[in-house]
This record gives C-alpha cells, sequence and structure tokens, in this order.
C-alpha cells in the first residue's frame, strides 16, 4: 500500500543513520518549508532530528550525498577543498561552515558527531559543465565499501581514510571517470529502487488556436482515471480525458481557459497527478 506524502525528494539528498538522525542538503530558508520537512521526515522515515547543510555551489543535483556520507550513528565523512581554488568559488567555505554545523551537532543519542575531512579533487569541465569529483558518493554494503575513484593522484589517500575508519571492511576502488560526468557516481547509480512512477507532460509542441490539449503519460501500471475540473455555472464540473496514443486530449468549453482548469491522473497503483497550466495572456 502507498501513503503518499505530496513531499518529492531524490534519494541521494536523503541520509540516515538508522536510529533517528537524517541529513540532506537545503534547498530553502523559508522556516515554515523547513518544518514541513521536518514532519515529513518525522512521519514517513522515523527521523526524530534533520540536519541540513548547504549544498555546493555549480553542482546540479543540490544532494548531500556528493560532499557527505555517515559512516555511522557519530562519524561522518566530508568533502573538504584544501585549497579555494580546488573548487568552485565559495565551495571551499561552504564545506567548512557544514563542517561548524556538523561539529555543533548531537546524535539522538546525545553524543557529538565525529567529523573526518575527505579531500575533494580540483574540480573539472566537461565542455561548459563543471564537474565535481567527489569520493562521499560511495556505497557500503554486506561488509564492504565501493569508492568512485577518479585516475587521480588523491584515490589512494581516499581509499586509505576508509579502510581506517571502517576497520573490518573490505574496500575497493570502482572507476567512476565517465559517471561523475553525469553528476553522481557509485551511490547515484545504486541506490535508488525504481517505483513505476506516474509521468504527465502537456504537450505544448501541439498547442495552437483551437486545438485540443494533449497530454503525454508515463505509466507501467496504466491510468486508471484521467479528468478536468473547472468551473461550470453554478458549480465545478467533472470531464473526463479521451484517451489517444501515448496519452489523452481535452477540448476546451466555449470560454473556458486551460489555465482555470485542473487535470488529474490516477494509475492503478493509486498514485495521482494534478496540473493546472500557467499559460501567457496570448494562451
Amino acid at each position: 500500500k502507498s501513503h503518499l506524502s505530496g513531499f518529492y525528494e531524490n534519494g541521494g539528498n536523503m541520509m540516515f543513520d538508522g536510529q533517528g538522525t537524517a541529513m540532506c542538503s537545503a534547498y530553502y530558508t523559508d522556516q515554515a518549508k523547513i518544518e514541513a520537512i521536518r514532519q515529513v521526515y518525522r512521519e514517513y522515515f522515523g527521523a526524530d532530528q534533520v540536519i541540513f547543510l548547504k549544498k555546493l555551489n555549480k553542482e546540479n543535483t543540490g544532494h548531500v550525498d556528493l560532499y557527505c556520507k555517515m559512516l555511522d550513528r557519530s562519524t561522518v565523512l566530508l568533502g573538504e577543498y584544501r585549497s579555494a581554488s580546488d573548487g568552485v568559488p565559495g565551495n571551499k567555505e561552504l564545506l567548512d561552515g557544514n563542517a561548524r554545523i556538523l561539529q555543533a551537532a548531537r546524535n539522538l543519542a546525545g553524543e557529538p558527531f565525529r567529523v573526518e575531512r575527505m579531500p575533494m579533487p580540483k574540480h573539472g569541465m566537461d565542455g561548459i559543465d563543471v564537474v565535481n569529483y567527489s569520493y562521499m558518493n560511495s556505497l557500503i554494503v554486506n561488509r564492504k565499501v565501493l569508492v568512485p575513484t577518479y585516475g587521480l593522484d588523491t584515490d589512494q589517500e581516499a581509499l586509505d581514510i576508509y579502510r581506517r575508519l571502517m576497520p573490518g571492511y573490505e574496500v575497493a576502488g570502482f572507476d567512476c571517470r565517465e559517471i561523475i560526468r553525469f553528476e553522481g557516481a557509485i551511490h547515484c547509480i545504486t541506490i535508488s529502487v525504481y517505483s513505476d512512477p506516474l509521468k504527465v507532460y502537456l504537450d505544448l509542441a501541439r498547442m495552437s488556436g483551437t486545438d485540443p490539449l494533449r497530454f503525454l503519460v508515463e505509466s507501467i501500471s496504466g491510468v486508471k482515471s484521467a479528468y478536468a475540473l473547472y468551473s461550470g455555472p453554478g458549480s465545478s464540473v467533472r470531464t473526463p480525458l479521451a484517451a489517444c496514443a501515448g496519452g489523452y486530449t481535452f477540448s476546451l468549453p466555449q470560454g473556458c481557459n486551460a489555465g482555470e482548469c485542473t487535470f488529474v491522473f490516477e494509475d492503478f497503483n493509486g498514485r495521482t497527478r494534478a496540473l493546472s497550466p500557467l499559460l501567457r495572456p496570448d494562451n
């Protein structure tokens, strides 16, 4: 059975110690949003404490697993640029600030965090895109630690740090020079579990004049229902969408603007997506 929170987060930005503490990058400064996130973590993941860290500059995912790794309930591995020029401007100071946040925090047992620093290799470029090399994007499973390596001088030091901090574990390096160009390494490509997402897109390419709206839908389980909600004379109206190849269409009633409609899709797993298009004055 699915319990939907209405909250969307990528697995790479959710890190848990298994004993009630979570860490993630902070996307928001609004206190109400932060408290709402804390509530979701508490109700859905049993995390009574969420520690918010600052995400890296010029790193498009914003994920915590590209600069931080929880090794156990009181040991945290945190990236470190030894020279400000090794990282994108501001990232050395940003990571040092995260170290201070962690050093001031406690786990739920009241223990201070032991913050160990891991060298972050000098950032690279892939065309116009920044490549942020990270040894924290590792995977710990079955008393083995799989560590990304990049053919750099710091690779051996990174493996040695893991071996020092995790005695009794087998530490192995994996060449991730190709993977990291896509903003992730071992943890990013192995930690997520595919969950048959329900994806809905408004096909803007086919919108012109009085043509029906066309929605493209991706779902393995299939769509159980699809309908439009809009205001009619004196009451709201619910109208089914017409099925077509790859999705659904809807012809707007006379005098109705798409921006005043809500389009609802439900799959056979009970997932629901609702779209309310925001259109320019020229539609």
